[in-house]
């Protein structure tokens, strides 16, 4: 596979445009055609579906340009690694279920970086099965992911048919958030009559309590795609909240919430997972061990 038609068809992708991407590249059109045609060609696959607003990447598409551009900063690292010029390169690569306590985790690793190398650190959060795609495959080293415990051996399971190695980073049950103006901040357990005076935000963080076997009837729900706009909500009206994994109670008091028991106790555990065949590096480990410090002030 020519790594020069993957460049073409990230800056494709990027514009939307194959004359564009012509432009930009310096190459001629019929050219870029031709060499994105051979590379579909020679991976059975279509990289992108062509429509009259433009180009847009296929599924199967995302998966080779997201592999391919992680490959292309490799080699770019692999050319000035001898270098004696150039500065050290460390990465560190991870995708998690959205948690507030593990992005502050990653954002404590990133604070304490050195500045005598160069970090490309890559943060994501997603589900499950996409989590574990993108581990098997290896566009990123690590990843979380969270399962409901009465589901363990299921899922251990399907970690271990596709050579996964597994860790517990925490074991919770949800909690409801909510800001420091609602009637929840008075302290207390929150019961299914309580909950049904509110409305619930759902966010990618949010587990739904109705899925817990729950019969929490909330008024209405909004939903949300970020968890900044559904913590905003949540500081804006006391007449919402959420169910979530918990946060280190001073996170919470920095971002104006609070956070109360809920009447759903269902065990949830979080696992780190990484390809057997993967050795952690130094910049894994310090990750880590910035993960292990938020996991203790969840216990705070």
């Amino acid at each position: 596979m020519n790594l020069q038609y993957v460049k073409y068809a990230l800056e494709i992708s990027r514009t939307g445009s194959i004359s564009k991407a012509a432009e930009n590249l310096s190459v001629a059109q019929p050219n870029l055609s031709r060499a994105v045609k051979e590379l579909e060609s020679q991976l059975g696959i279509s990289i992108f579906e062509r429509t009259r607003t433009g180009m847009t990447v296929t599924p199967e598409g995302e998966r080779l340009l997201s592999t391919g551009e992680r490959i292309l900063r490799e080699v770019d690292a692999l050319e000035t690694m001898f270098d004696g010029e150039s500065i050290p390169r460390e990465s560190l690569s991870v995708m998690a279920a959205p948690s507030a306590y593990v992005a502050h985790a990653f954002v404590s690793f990133c604070a304490s970086l050195p500045e005598d190398r160069i970090y490309e650190t890559r943060y994501s959060e997603e589900d499950l099965n996409r989590t574990l795609d993108a581990v098997v495959n290896g566009e990123c080293k690590l990843g979380i992911i969270r399962i409901p415990l009465h589901f363990e051996k299921y899922y251990t399971d399907k970690l271990t048919a596709k050579e996964l190695k597994y860790e517990t980073v925490t074991e919770f049950s949800p909690v409801i958030l909510a800001g420091l103006g609602s009637p929840l901040a008075g302290g207390g357990s929150v019961t299914p009559v309580s909950l049904g005076d509110f409305c619930q935000v759902i966010s990618p963080e949010a587990i739904s309590l109705e899925q817990s076997g729950t019969e929490a009837t909330p008024k209405k729900e909004i939903t949300v795609t970020d968890r900044a706009t559904a913590y905003a909500l949540l500081v804006g009206d006391p007449t919402l909240c959420i169910a979530a994994p918990p946060m280190p109670p001073f996170l919470a008091a920095q971002m104006g919430l609070v956070q109360r028991p809920c009447f759903d106790t269902t065990l949830y555990r979080d696992l780190l997972i990484c390809r057997k065949d993967y050795r952690l590096t130094a910049t894994d480990e310090a990750f880590l061990r910035a993960l292990k410090g938020t996991v203790r002030a969840l216990k705070d």
